[in-house]
């Protein structure tokens, strides 16, 4: 009697194949996102980087997602990874049970151990994406693919006995040996994968002069003179390389409009400079926050007047920008605030104190925050700052930046303009170009790779 009652008690067929298929396919899923993050690694598109709120490469990117990855060695995509295949693993396993007609209970345990762990790892994680103001339509679908897993190791399969009278040995140690497999089968390319995506100038190390010699050296064979750009684009790594060639095929197939309108509020170096940098910011950008840095690290490392820069306001926030869309809201009031109160700064030595200090703490900046910030640095009163920042002239300043940047291709944030053309906030690109006077068609460039149609650099 106890074999047929087991028999009966058996899982269906169709919950197996349901929960072999969700596990299946949510690996097949997280080695598609994988793929997806070194493509973005790289400066291409990514599969669903769709707006400035549908994107994927910002949920991945984010500050979160790289303490993940420095942490454990692998990136969230690879810990999703990791869940599927033990997810099969213990579908697998209690399928061969139930095939075998023998007692599967702890099959069952095991597979809900993992669904449970896979369920609220999946609502943590959406929490995260939440709360960046992002959402990862392909994580979305790795949450949903969980969450039917999930329901099936619940609903699908039942057990014969009570978890207590179970062994919890017999139920844990197949979901922690196939995570433990799943992990270490991975750590190699989890560890070859970038946790940090921007890139640096890359400058060379400055040499020391060596000393003279003693006698004279016999004289040295003349070879034509390299390039000042030649030199620094040869010793560039093959991802920066490429970001360039992509951003100055961006900057050379730009429109470009007439924007003679705008006159300069706010600039930095001469005005004659060969090179003259306009870039929008949102505050609470992270691409923003890097052009920032590096507009920092420009300023030490390029020749003195070589370069000129102007920073803007595109504010990713309908209260203050029509031209995102009207759900587009910070109910924070932040992404307006910030950008009137640096508008009321403008011609305040402090301005690049006050803007550096709103873009180090973007994740956690408050209104309150941004008027303390804004008075601790200038030594204006509260009250002062608020009283500029709600006048009809700085919201007219608002409106023109935005107005300004939407004469070009407008697809999130930084936008940047170099000599009035759209280009992208790579640093070596931007390095590259004032080293070459910017000139965007110097023969040092016909060395880069071929340039990619679909490349996706900010």
């Amino acid at each position: 009697m106890a074999k047929k009652e087991h028999t009966t008690s058996n899982p269906s067929a169709a919950a197996i194949v349901a929960l072999l298929a969700l596990a299946l396919a949510t690996s097949l899923l997280a080695v598609f996102q994988w793929m997806e993050l070194l493509i973005t690694q790289q400066g291409g598109a990514a599969f669903c980087g769709i707006d400035s709120t549908l994107d994927c490469a910002a949920v991945w990117n984010s500050d979160f997602a790289k303490a993940v990855h420095r942490t454990t060695r692998l990136p969230l995509a690879g810990w999703g990874l990791v869940w599927g295949l033990s997810a099969f693993f213990v579908s697998a396993h209690l399928a061969f049970d139930a095939l075998r007609r023998e007692g599967y209970d702890a099959r069952v345990f095991a597979l809900r151990l993992v669904a449970a762990g896979g369920a609220l790892s999946s609502l943590a994680l959406l929490g995260v994406s939440l709360s960046l103001g992002q959402i990862c339509l392909t994580c979305v679908a790795t949450y949903l693919l969980v969450g039917a897993f999930t329901f099936f190791a619940f609903r699908g399969v039942r057990p014969l006995r009570a978890l207590s009278d179970v062994s919890p040995m017999s139920a844990a140690l197949p979901v922690t040996a196939s995570l433990a497999v799943a992990y270490a089968a991975l750590l190699v390319p989890g560890t070859r994968t970038p946790v940090d995506t921007k890139l640096g100038l890359d400058l060379p190390a400055r040499a020391e002069k060596a000393p003279p010699p003693k006698t004279a050296p016999p004289p040295a064979k003349v070879e034509a003179p390299t390039s000042m750009v030649g030199q620094y684009l040869a010793q560039l790594p093959p991802a920066a390389q490429q970001a360039v060639s992509d951003s100055l095929h961006k900057m050379r197939t730009s429109k470009t409009p007439d924007v003679s309108a705008y006159a300069t509020r706010h600039r930095v170096g001469p005005p004659n400079a060969p090179v003259r940098i306009v870039d929008f910011s949102d505050i609470r950008c992270g691409h923003c926050k890097h052009l920032n840095e590096v507009m920092e690290q420009l300023a030490e490392a390029a020749p003195p007047g070589s370069f000129s820069s102007e920073p803007r306001f595109f504010p990713l926030d309908a209260g203050c920008n029509p031209t995102v869309p009207s759900e587009l809201v910070d109910e924070t009031g932040v992404r307006c605030l910030a950008p009137k109160v640096l508008v009321c700064l403008e011609d305040h030595a402090k301005y690049h104190d006050v803007r550096s200090r709103m873009f180090d703490e973007q994740q956690t900046l408050t209104s309150d925050r941004v008027y303390a910030i804004a008075t601790e640095l200038t030594g204006k009163s509260k009250a002062e700052l608020k009283r500029c920042a709600s006048t009809d002239a700085v919201a007219k300043k608002i409106a023109t930046d935005v107005e300004y940047a939407s004469k070009f291709d407008v697809h999130g944030t930084p936008v940047v303009l170099v000599n009035g053309r759209q280009a992208t906030s790579a640093a070596p690109f931007l390095y590259a170009l004032i080293v070459a006077e910017g000139d965007m068609n110097h023969p040092a460039f016909e060395r880069l790779p071929p340039a990619r149609a679909d490349a996706h650099v900010h």
